[in-house]
Formats: C-alpha cells, sequence, structure tokens
C-alpha cells in the first residue's frame, strides 16, 4: 500500500497553523483581562493564563525554523536571515511606528525598541516590557535566529544542522549563566550578567542577561519535536498519531497540576504548552494519514486566524492603547460590548495588516534572498 505524502508537502502544517491561531488569540485575550474584570470575573481569571501563547510560540518557532530549511535552497545562512529578519522585524517596526502616534514613548525606549534591546537586567524574562508590550518576545526570537543561521553556515546534513543549533543555543545560555553565576532552569530567576541595569539606563547588559534564559530551551524542544515528526519521512509520527495526541493530552493534564500556569518557562508553562504542541502535532499526523478529516472543516477557519497571528500578535496592542481612555470611563454592560468589539477590530485589523504589511515584507524577504543567492552561486 503506497502511504500518501504528508500533507505539509502539499498544503500549509493546518493543524500548526491553527495552534498559532488560538496562542495569538490568548495573548489577546490577556491584555483584555482588566476590562474583563470590571463585568465577567470569572472570564478575565481564565484570560490572565492567555501568556501561555507565548511558550507555545517559542515551541512553533522551533519546529517551523527546522521544518521550514529542509529543502536545499533555504538552507544558506545569509538568505535565511534575510527572509527572517523582513518576515518579523519590518511588521514590528510598522507596529511600533503607528503606535508612537497613539502612545508617544520616551526617546530611549523608542531607540530600544526599534532595536529590539531589552529595558532592564531585572524583572525576567521580560527584562522590562518594550512601548510595544509584545516586542520583548522577538529579541528572543531574533537571537534564535542568528544562531540558527551559524548551523546553516556549515553544509551538514538535516539532523546535524538540528543539533549543532540545538548545542548552540544551550551552550549560549549555559556561558550566560556561568557568567552570572547561577545555573537555573527557571526562566524567572534569571541572575543579571555583568552589571544590573535599570530602564533609566542604555546598556547592552540586559541583551547579555536575555540570553542565559532557560526559554531558549523550548526553541530546542521545538527542534526536536520537528525532527521526530519528520523522522523516516514522517510514516512513525502518521501512524502513531492517535497515541501521540493521547500522550499530549495527559502531558498537558499533568502540566496544568504540576508545576502548573505559574510563569513563563519550561519548568513552568512550558509543560503545558508542550503538551498542547504533542496533540497538535497528533492530530496534524492523523490528518496527513487521510484520517480524522472530519476535523478539517473545524480546523480551517482556525487556521486562517493562524495565518494572521503575526500581525494579530504584533498590531492589537494599538487597538487596546487607542480605546483605553474610552474604556477608562466605561464599566458593566457597555465595557463589555466596547471589550467585544476592540477585539473583533483587533482580528481585522490583524487580516488588514497581514495583507498589506506582512505579506509584502515577506515577499521582499524572498526576493532579496535570492538575489542573494544568485550573487553567492556565481
Amino acid at each position: 500500500m503506497t502511504i500518501p505524502a504528508p500533507m505539509s508537502q502539499r498544503e500549509p502544517l493546518q493543524a500548526l497553523q491553527a495552534l498559532r491561531g488560538v496562542a495569538a488569540l490568548a495573548v489577546v485575550l490577556m491584555h483584555f483581562k482588566e476590562w474583563m474584570a470590571n463585568f465577567a470575573p470569572g472570564l478575565a481569571g481564565v484570560a490572565q493564563y492567555g501568556y501561555v501563547g507565548v511558550d507555545v510560540f517559542f515551541l512553533i518557532s522551533g519546529f517551523i525554523i527546522f521544518h521550514a530549511t529542509a529543502a536545499p535552497d533555504a538552507r544558506a545562512a545569509l538568505p535565511f536571515l534575510i527572509r527572517r529578519l523582513c518576515r518579523v522585524v519590518l511588521p514590528a517596526w510598522v507596529a511600533m511606528a503607528l503606535l508612537v502616534f497613539i502612545k508617544p514613548p520616551y526617546l530611549i525606549d523608542l531607540v530600544r525598541g526599534f532595536a529590539f534591546l531589552p529595558r532592564e537586567t531585572g524583572h525576567p524574562p521580560y527584562f522590562g516590557h518594550g512601548f510595544l508590550i509584545v516586542a520583548w518576545t522577538l529579541t528572543y526570537e531574533l537571537v534564535f535566529y542568528g544562531l540558527f543561521a551559524v548551523a546553516l553556515a556549515h553544509p551538514w546534513t538535516r539532523a546535524r544542522r538540528g543539533w549543532v543549533a540545538a548545542a548552540l543555543l544551550m551552550a549560549v545560555m549555559l556561558c550566560g549563566q556561568a557568567a552570572a553565576g547561577q545555573f537555573t532552569l527557571d526562566a524567572t530567576q534569571t541572575q543579571p550578567v555583568g552589571r544590573a541595569t535599570t530602564v533609566e539606563q542604555f546598556s547592552l547588559w540586559p541583551l547579555l542577561t536575555l540570553t542565559s534564559s532557560p526559554m531558549f530551551i523550548e526553541f530546542v524542544v521545538g527542534i526536536g519535536l520537528a525532527a521526530a515528526f519528520a523522522w523516516r519521512g514522517g510514516q512513525p509520527f502518521r501512524e502513531r498519531g492517535g497515541l501521540i495526541t493521547l500522550a499530549g493530552l495527559l502531558l498537558a493534564a499533568g502540566g496544568l497540576v504540576g508545576p502548573g500556569l505559574d510563569g513563563h518557562g519550561p519548568t513552568r508553562a512550558g509543560a503545558f504548552a508542550l503538551g498542547v504542541a504533542l496533540v497538535t502535532l497528533g492530530v496534524q499526523a492523523r490528518l496527513d494519514a487521510r484520517a480524522w478529516q472530519g476535523l478539517v472543516a473545524w480546523i480551517r477557519p482556525v487556521a486562517w486566524l493562524g495565518g494572521c497571528s503575526y500581525s494579530l500578535y504584533l498590531f492589537h496592542p494599538l487597538v487596546k492603547a487607542g480605546l483605553q481612555p474610552l474604556a477608562s470611563q466605561l464599566g458593566g454592560g457597555r465595557l463589555a460590548l466596547l471589550t467585544a468589539a476592540a477585539i473583533a477590530a483587533c482580528v481585522v485589523l490583524a487580516a488588514v495588516m497581514h495583507r498589506w504589511v506582512e505579506l509584502p515584507a515577506q515577499g521582499l524577504g524572498k526576493r532579496w534572498s535570492r538575489a542573494v543567492s544568485r550573487r553567492q552561486s556565481r
């Protein structure tokens, strides 16, 4: 019997794309929890855990970067960096530029924001929220891309490339922790590397401290998930998708009990996030095996949201900032209506920005990277 080609070879990883949409929406709901607390405290109590979406994003990022560099034309280091920088940095700069007109920051925060520099060595793993509140996660992403590009700089096999990238991430993290004088797997306990700084000081010490964070372990786990998903052409994963889904459910349930949803990182919300990721990959494996097709109709609308998830993540703070003066004057039913309208506006704005900002940025990255590849091949 001929085993069908994985769905990922014919169309995007729909289940994983849907998970991105859910994770982004969870972060959005978390940032509106203060509004919800005025009319639905129970809903706000659930929404406060939406930060787990960030841990899910880091796992997905590790997975996608390893998965997306499987093709030979995607393995060159410089074109890879160009594609990723255009994909991530340009839309973030647009979001920051627009936010300046809504909520002008101090000059020092503006400079740090556009440079993706953390604000301080304290309050890990955020190290100080920038004026675009979600941008702290992008610094982790950019460090990850830089280290992965180092692994791409040598023509290793795909498996070895994954091992090298994972080893570089762990080595940088451990070197930073050695410099800080404390080894920890708890992302909330990272100690300053070098001189401790505050938000009033402009310094690179916060960036060095960030590189020692255990949050990078989640990228490593994502790379491992991608390697397992692709092992032997994905056949073992497709055959055992049901068991993997069950294992993910058990891990997610266990993660709620211990360590529980108590902050970011592999020893905290990361366990639950890993369980959710395993459930999603188990479902994806069954879809690739042409099973569980009844789920497709449910997954596709959420996968559409996943396609806009980065824009949703970046631009929803602008909606909240713009409506905050009005929200502070309302309560009860009026605030509930405003909250529902604001969340809907976030989704609409995400769709617009995905079409007119994110996709053009990706197109620029592809054209630029192809031009660089042609020059390098001469």
